[in-house]
């Protein structure tokens, strides 16, 4: 394990956990040990388990598959679409839409209508219909697009999904359980790592501690789809 590493891990504030009344029992074999109250994360386990993610996440990437990133709380949203796009991936960064993989042929349709009613509108059709009828269309394109035009690409169940803060996102990882679709999380310390298939154990707060994470995510799936095109 590289000292470089472990030191911009430390400079980056991975390492810091939640308040230690906080503190899920399931995470026990990733504290290090309490400061000042917070819950100081085991950074040795938290490589350990993010390299373990970074193989399974190249894995996908090899075979063309989906990996959907999902963070709808600050400060992580606000990073999420940047890493995602970079990776060619779908997103959510707003509302969790309940169903989006319990119920994934119905989002699959009105995914296929926001297309369709997106291209009827570029295509100038829509300037048929009146100016009223014209203007729903707007607020209906404009509901659609918030909604999902970070998914307007899914095809299927993703391959697996991306989470960051489990803990926030309880509904989302209730539904990759129920549709058996994997999950990797970064899990703090009020997170059930159990719940999750590849946890990563990491401050879930820190704009710089997510960063890390999503450039090292972002980095594996770039490198290993170039690897893959200049194999073709």
């Amino acid at each position: 394990m590289s000292p470089a590493i472990i030191n911009e891990m430390i400079k980056r504030g991975v390492y810091i956990g939640k308040m230690k009344s906080k503190s899920h029992p399931k995470m026990k074999n990733f504290i290090f040990g309490t400061r000042h109250n917070l819950q100081i994360i085991n950074l040795e386990k938290t490589i350990a388990k993010l390299n373990e993610s970074l193989e399974y996440i190249k894995t996908i990437a090899k075979n063309k598959g989906t990996i959907l990133f999902v963070a709808t709380k600050m400060p992580a949203k606000l990073l999420i679409k940047e890493a995602a796009i970079k990776c060619d991936m779908p997103y959510v960064e707003e509302r969790w839409l309940g169903g989006t993989l319990t119920n994934i042929n119905t989002i699959l349709k009105r995914i296929e209508y926001f297309l369709d009613l997106e291209k009827r509108k570029n295509s100038g059709d829509l300037t048929k219909y009146t100016k009223k009828e014209q203007l729903q269309f707007e607020k209906e394109l404009a509901e659609l697009f918030h909604n999902f035009n970070g998914i307007k690409n899914l095809k299927k169940l993703p391959d697996a999904i991306f989470v960051v803060d489990a803990a926030a996102h309880k509904w989302t990882i209730n539904e990759a359980i129920k549709t058996k679709v994997p999950i990797i999380a970064i899990v703090n310390t009020d997170s059930d790592p159990t719940r999750v298939t590849y946890p990563i154990p990491a401050n879930s707060e820190s704009i710089e501690s997510i960063k890390f994470i999503l450039e090292k995510i972002t980095e594996a799936v770039t490198q290993e789809k170039v690897a893959e095109a200049i194999t073709q």
